[in-house]
């Protein structure tokens, strides 16, 4: 018997939740696309950036997208286990949290299972298409 693990083309259900909720709210995809940004622009730093040679900017291009790709899913998981955390303290009598994160992470579950790499690769491939357009 087979399992079938995926849903709508991600690779479970929390995986597609969150990376429904962060594409469907501008705040939240400013947010996510900014940490992609960053970490691009980190990772450039790190391995250089060539301005002249296509093929090297190509090259590094690849490179720091794949660098930035951990980077961001790293801080994209960590950003919303920061939320989860708030969310605890609000219902302990905290500042209270934007409602779409709320239900973003009522959706989401099972944070462990999302696979936060999926989730960050469309921002961090759209934010080197625009750093590395030649």
């Amino acid at each position: 018997m087979h399992n079938e693990t995926t849903f709508n083309g991600w690779a479970n259900r929390e995986t597609w939740a969150a990376a429904l909720h962060l594409s469907n709210d501008l705040a939240l995809y400013d947010h996510v696309h900014d940490l992609a940004v960053d970490a691009l622009a980190e990772a450039r730093i790190e391995l250089g950036d060539p301005t002249v040679d296509p093929d090297a900017i190509r090259r590094v291009g690849a490179d720091a997208a794949a660098l930035a790709l951990n980077r961001c899913a790293n801080r994209l998981a960590d950003c919303v286990e920061s939320w989860a955390l708030d969310a605890r303290d609000a219902a302990l009598g905290g500042a209270p949290l934007p409602t779409t994160i709320v239900l973003m992470l009522d959706e989401i579950g099972s944070r462990w299972r999302v696979d936060w790499r999926a989730v960050a690769a469309s921002y961090v491939d759209d934010a080197a298409e625009l750093a590395f357009d030649v």
